[in-house]
Protein backbone atom coordinates (compact mmCIF):
# COMPACT_ATOMS: atom_id res chain seq x y z
CA UNK A 1 0.00 0.00 0.00
CA UNK A 2 2.85 2.26 1.17
CA UNK A 3 4.28 1.81 -2.43
CA UNK A 4 1.18 2.62 -4.32
CA UNK A 5 0.48 5.81 -2.31
CA UNK A 6 4.28 7.11 -3.44
CA UNK A 7 3.53 6.18 -6.74
CA UNK A 8 -0.04 8.44 -6.87
CA UNK A 9 2.07 11.00 -5.27
CA UNK A 10 4.98 11.25 -7.30
CA UNK A 11 2.59 11.49 -10.45
CA UNK A 12 0.46 14.19 -8.96
CA UNK A 13 3.43 16.00 -8.51
CA UNK A 14 4.84 15.26 -12.20
CA UNK A 15 1.62 16.44 -13.59
CA UNK A 16 1.26 19.56 -11.37
CA UNK A 17 4.67 20.86 -12.41
CA UNK A 18 4.01 20.37 -16.35
CA UNK A 19 0.93 22.33 -15.65
CA UNK A 20 2.93 24.90 -14.17
CA UNK A 21 5.54 25.08 -16.93
CA UNK A 22 2.64 24.86 -19.33
CA UNK A 23 0.46 28.00 -18.03
CA UNK A 24 3.69 30.29 -17.96
CA UNK A 25 4.72 29.54 -21.54
CA UNK A 26 4.75 32.77 -23.54
CA UNK A 27 4.34 33.76 -27.13
CA UNK A 28 7.51 34.78 -29.19
CA UNK A 29 7.28 38.63 -30.72
CA UNK A 30 7.00 37.19 -33.87
CA UNK A 31 3.53 35.78 -32.52
CA UNK A 32 2.48 39.17 -30.89
CA UNK A 33 1.07 42.13 -33.52
CA UNK A 34 -1.37 44.45 -31.95
CA UNK A 35 -3.67 45.89 -34.40
CA UNK A 36 -6.30 48.76 -34.67
CA UNK A 37 -9.59 48.17 -36.73
CA UNK A 38 -10.00 50.13 -38.18
CA UNK A 39 -7.42 51.60 -39.58
CA UNK A 40 -8.39 54.33 -41.68
CA UNK A 41 -11.53 56.94 -40.93
CA UNK A 42 -12.93 59.74 -42.30
CA UNK A 43 -15.34 61.48 -39.70
CA UNK A 44 -16.69 65.70 -40.08
CA UNK A 45 -17.05 67.32 -36.38
CA UNK A 46 -19.89 65.40 -34.34
CA UNK A 47 -19.54 62.09 -35.57
CA UNK A 48 -18.06 58.94 -33.63
CA UNK A 49 -16.29 55.80 -34.96
CA UNK A 50 -15.70 52.80 -32.05
CA UNK A 51 -12.12 51.37 -32.15
CA UNK A 52 -11.27 47.91 -31.40
CA UNK A 53 -7.74 46.68 -30.40
CA UNK A 54 -6.39 42.93 -31.03
CA UNK A 55 -2.97 41.13 -30.76
CA UNK A 56 -2.16 42.03 -27.05
CA UNK A 57 -3.54 41.84 -23.78
CA UNK A 58 -3.89 45.16 -21.52
CA UNK A 59 -4.80 48.26 -23.96
CA UNK A 60 -3.91 51.62 -23.20
CA UNK A 61 -5.45 54.60 -25.95
CA UNK A 62 -3.94 57.89 -26.37
CA UNK A 63 -4.11 60.48 -29.32
CA UNK A 64 -1.81 62.60 -31.12
CA UNK A 65 -3.95 65.73 -30.67
CA UNK A 66 -6.18 65.62 -27.65
CA UNK A 67 -7.96 69.20 -28.86
CA UNK A 68 -9.42 67.14 -32.46
CA UNK A 69 -11.19 64.54 -30.83
CA UNK A 70 -12.36 62.51 -27.58
CA UNK A 71 -12.14 58.88 -26.56
CA UNK A 72 -14.19 57.26 -24.72
CA UNK A 73 -12.01 55.46 -22.48
CA UNK A 74 -8.40 55.18 -22.34
CA UNK A 75 -7.99 51.10 -21.16
CA UNK A 76 -9.49 48.28 -22.74
CA UNK A 77 -9.90 46.62 -26.10
CA UNK A 78 -12.42 48.81 -27.39
CA UNK A 79 -12.92 52.69 -27.08
CA UNK A 80 -15.41 55.95 -29.09
CA UNK A 81 -13.47 58.47 -30.63
CA UNK A 82 -15.69 61.69 -31.30
CA UNK A 83 -14.57 64.07 -33.99
CA UNK A 84 -14.30 68.03 -32.15
CA UNK A 85 -12.52 68.76 -35.61
CA UNK A 86 -14.22 71.16 -38.14
CA UNK A 87 -11.50 71.33 -41.21
CA UNK A 88 -12.44 74.01 -43.88
CA UNK A 89 -12.43 72.29 -46.54
CA UNK A 90 -12.75 68.44 -47.69
CA UNK A 91 -10.16 68.49 -50.34
CA UNK A 92 -7.61 69.47 -47.73
CA UNK A 93 -8.46 66.44 -44.94
CA UNK A 94 -6.47 67.03 -42.05
CA UNK A 95 -5.14 63.62 -40.29
CA UNK A 96 -4.60 62.50 -36.76
CA UNK A 97 -3.48 59.54 -35.33
CA UNK A 98 -4.82 57.49 -32.82
CA UNK A 99 -2.31 55.00 -30.84
CA UNK A 100 -2.92 51.92 -28.91
CA UNK A 101 -0.43 50.03 -26.37
CA UNK A 102 0.01 46.81 -25.13
CA UNK A 103 2.83 46.01 -22.51
CA UNK A 104 2.91 41.66 -23.97
CA UNK A 105 5.54 39.57 -21.50
CA UNK A 106 8.00 37.52 -22.87
CA UNK A 107 8.01 39.25 -26.22
CA UNK A 108 11.12 41.50 -25.31
CA UNK A 109 14.67 40.53 -26.90
CA UNK A 110 17.68 41.75 -24.54
CA UNK A 111 20.34 39.77 -25.04
CA UNK A 112 21.47 40.56 -21.27
CA UNK A 113 18.31 38.92 -19.90
CA UNK A 114 17.05 35.43 -19.47
CA UNK A 115 14.29 35.98 -17.43
CA UNK A 116 11.28 34.27 -19.93
CA UNK A 117 8.74 37.00 -18.93
CA UNK A 118 10.85 39.67 -20.40
CA UNK A 119 8.18 42.38 -21.23
CA UNK A 120 8.30 45.12 -24.02
CA UNK A 121 5.61 47.31 -25.00
CA UNK A 122 3.42 47.16 -28.68
CA UNK A 123 1.67 49.13 -30.41
CA UNK A 124 -0.33 50.05 -33.52
CA UNK A 125 -1.44 53.43 -34.82
CA UNK A 126 -5.02 54.54 -36.83
CA UNK A 127 -5.46 56.96 -39.00
CA UNK A 128 -8.42 59.89 -38.12
CA UNK A 129 -9.39 62.35 -41.69
CA UNK A 130 -11.23 65.58 -39.78
CA UNK A 131 -13.43 66.61 -42.99
CA UNK A 132 -15.80 69.66 -43.40
CA UNK A 133 -19.27 69.42 -42.16
CA UNK A 134 -20.91 67.62 -45.34
CA UNK A 135 -23.54 70.32 -47.07
CA UNK A 136 -26.55 68.60 -48.80
CA UNK A 137 -28.07 70.59 -52.00
CA UNK A 138 -30.71 72.35 -51.55
CA UNK A 139 -33.85 71.19 -53.77
CA UNK A 140 -37.65 71.90 -54.91
CA UNK A 141 -39.39 69.06 -57.24
CA UNK A 142 -40.68 70.11 -59.77
CA UNK A 143 -38.61 72.68 -60.66
CA UNK A 144 -41.17 73.99 -62.92
CA UNK A 145 -45.11 73.48 -64.06
CA UNK A 146 -47.41 74.67 -66.61
CA UNK A 147 -51.22 75.47 -64.98
CA UNK A 148 -54.32 77.02 -66.22
CA UNK A 149 -57.18 78.11 -64.41
CA UNK A 150 -57.76 76.34 -61.09
CA UNK A 151 -55.40 74.02 -61.43
CA UNK A 152 -52.82 72.94 -58.23
CA UNK A 153 -49.36 71.56 -58.20
CA UNK A 154 -47.67 69.92 -55.09
CA UNK A 155 -43.93 71.02 -54.65
CA UNK A 156 -41.31 69.18 -52.22
CA UNK A 157 -38.29 69.94 -50.80
CA UNK A 158 -35.57 67.83 -50.49
CA UNK A 159 -31.41 68.54 -48.87
CA UNK A 160 -30.51 72.06 -47.22
CA UNK A 161 -30.80 71.80 -43.63
CA UNK A 162 -34.15 70.18 -43.24
CA UNK A 163 -36.16 73.20 -42.18
CA UNK A 164 -37.63 74.88 -44.99
CA UNK A 165 -39.78 78.30 -45.82
CA UNK A 166 -41.56 78.77 -49.18
CA UNK A 167 -42.50 82.09 -50.54
CA UNK A 168 -44.39 83.29 -53.63
CA UNK A 169 -42.92 86.33 -55.51
CA UNK A 170 -46.76 87.03 -56.64
CA UNK A 171 -49.79 86.18 -55.44
CA UNK A 172 -52.19 87.46 -58.29
CA UNK A 173 -52.60 83.95 -59.92
CA UNK A 174 -52.31 81.80 -57.42
CA UNK A 175 -51.50 80.90 -54.08
CA UNK A 176 -49.61 78.49 -51.79
CA UNK A 177 -51.34 76.05 -49.18
CA UNK A 178 -48.25 76.53 -46.27
CA UNK A 179 -44.99 78.60 -46.36
CA UNK A 180 -43.41 76.01 -44.37
CA UNK A 181 -42.60 72.31 -44.10
CA UNK A 182 -41.34 70.03 -46.67
CA UNK A 183 -44.17 70.28 -49.20
CA UNK A 184 -46.47 73.15 -50.42
CA UNK A 185 -49.31 73.05 -52.93
CA UNK A 186 -49.73 76.10 -55.44
CA UNK A 187 -53.51 76.43 -56.82
CA UNK A 188 -53.86 78.70 -59.42
CA UNK A 189 -56.95 80.50 -59.33
CA UNK A 190 -59.51 81.23 -62.22
CA UNK A 191 -57.27 83.61 -64.17
CA UNK A 192 -57.32 82.54 -67.92
CA UNK A 193 -53.64 84.41 -68.39
CA UNK A 194 -50.74 83.87 -69.78
CA UNK A 195 -47.96 84.71 -67.11
CA UNK A 196 -44.90 83.30 -64.98
CA UNK A 197 -44.18 83.57 -60.93
CA UNK A 198 -41.42 82.40 -59.22
CA UNK A 199 -41.95 80.04 -56.32
CA UNK A 200 -38.75 80.21 -53.56
CA UNK A 201 -37.99 77.56 -51.26
CA UNK A 202 -35.32 79.17 -48.21
CA UNK A 203 -33.45 76.61 -46.27
CA UNK A 204 -30.53 77.75 -43.96
CA UNK A 205 -28.25 80.15 -46.63
CA UNK A 206 -29.64 78.35 -49.33
CA UNK A 207 -31.99 79.01 -52.15
CA UNK A 208 -33.53 77.30 -54.93
CA UNK A 209 -36.20 78.18 -57.45
CA UNK A 210 -39.71 76.99 -59.52
CA UNK A 211 -41.35 78.61 -62.43
CA UNK A 212 -44.78 78.52 -62.43
CA UNK A 213 -45.91 79.08 -65.85
CA UNK A 214 -49.53 80.10 -66.52
CA UNK A 215 -51.40 79.20 -69.93
CA UNK A 216 -54.62 80.79 -70.99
Amino acid sequence: MKTIVNTLVAFFSVSALLLMFTGCDTESADENNVTISPQNVTLAEGESMSFTAAGGFDYEWALEDNDWGTLSTLKGPTTVYTSLKNSTSNSAATVKTLIVSSVIYGSGSDSNSTDASYAETHSAEAYISHIAEPTSELHITPSSASVSANDIVTFRASGGSGTYTWTLASTTNGNISSASGDKTVYIANGNSVAAQTVLTLTSGTQNEVAIITHNP
